[in-house]
């Protein structure tokens, strides 16, 4: 299993194995006697500390499979059941999947269509992300080839950006839920 403390825990033996060479002089001694006890201490609690081993489960993995298969023509991911702020994943005849927010989720507006000259804007991040506002104005949507859909992983990081990029994960009130179609 993966220890998610490795890299600082072998940074902080790396710095205090080079301060104890430096600690051999007098007049220096004190100052890095205090500097390798603190490192030892924070080493301490992180060897102590107990990671919680992360459980994938699969249940956008086997969605995304299941549109792939054709099992589903599609399905509804919930983020917030408060704002009921959702990505619909449908799947085209052309082997391209739909990804789409509703402008009210994703913009706090019924529609849209302006021009968004402000980077920080929301509009602006879902753009920088690949998505393209419809013709109506009223949803966001990302196209994503499923021709060659071997796993689940760029539909996730995109997920994962949205939710850590442009909405705070904060504003998030409950754990994702899926519902097909």
């Amino acid at each position: 299993m993966k220890d998610p403390f490795y890299d600082e825990k072998v940074q902080l033996e790396r710095m205090i194995k080079i301060r104890e060479r430096f600690n051999k002089d007098e007049a220096i001694n004190a100052y890095y006697k205090e500097i390798i006890d603190k490192d030892k201490i924070k080493l301490q609690k992180l060897t102590d500390q107990r990671s919680e081993p992360f459980y994938d489960d699969q249940k956008i993995d086997d969605a995304l499979f299941g549109l792939w298969a054709g099992i589903y023509r599609g399905f509804i991911l919930y983020l917030n059941k408060k704002d009921n702020l959702s990505f619909t994943f449908e799947s085209t005849d052309d082997e391209l999947l739909d990804i789409s927010i509703s402008a009210k989720s994703a913009l706090n507006v019924e529609y849209f269509f302006g021009d968004d000259d402000e980077e920080d804007r929301p509009l602006n991040k879902f753009k920088g992300l690949g998505f393209a506002l419809n013709n109506a104005g009223n949803k966001l949507i990302y196209k994503y080839d499923m021709g060659n859909f071997k796993d689940a992983i760029a539909v996730k990081i995109l997920l994962s950006r949205i939710i850590y990029d442009i909405f705070t994960y904060a504003e998030l009130d409950n754990p994702a839920s899926l519902m097909y179609f």
